[in-house]
């Protein structure tokens, strides 16, 4: 094994592992504690994955949208009202579930597509969400003021 390897080993454990909680422990951690120790540089380390952002951002949703009083406390500190978030005059979560499912649409096409033909990357307004519940309008009124048309 390269040497190197295990250095490198040393020195992210170093960045996981700093508190004084695990500094000579003497009692196996729990999983609590441990995730409690990476969480703070979990998103500096770790590659981007839509999938896991759009689930760690829904639960923010749910706590911000809940009624434990710590969060209700601290967001009418901060005057913010979570109702009222918006992106381009859509409720946020709706404009968050559009790029999700766009992102999701996209992800699947074949590599190359936009550079050979971005005429079949184009999105049909009326069949993208059909088989869903998501409200028509809400993806028009996204579309309206997120995108733009190909020449015929």
């Amino acid at each position: 094994m390269d040497e190197r390897l295990i250095g490198d080993l040393v020195l992210r454990a170093n960045d996981f592992i700093n508190s004084a909680n695990f500094q000579g422990f003497t009692s196996t951690p729990s999983g609590l504690e441990i995730a409690a120790e990476v969480i703070p540089i979990w998103e500096l380390t770790n590659p981007r994955d839509l999938a896991y952002g759009m689930a760690r951002v829904y639960r923010m949703f749910e706590y911000l949208g809940g009624d434990d009083p710590i969060v209700k406390g601290l967001t009418a500190q901060l005057g913010l009202a979570f109702a009222d978030l918006r992106c381009d005059k859509l409720p946020l979560q709706d404009f968050i579930a559009v790029v999700f499912g766009l992102h999701a649409y996209v992800s699947q096409l074949p590599p190359g597509i936009l550079l050979r033909n971005p005429s079949e990357c184009a999105v049909n307004r009326e069949r993208f969400l059909s088989r869903t519940k998501f409200p028509q309008q809400v993806f028009d009124d996204f579309l309206a003021n997120r995108s733009l048309s190909l020449p015929s």
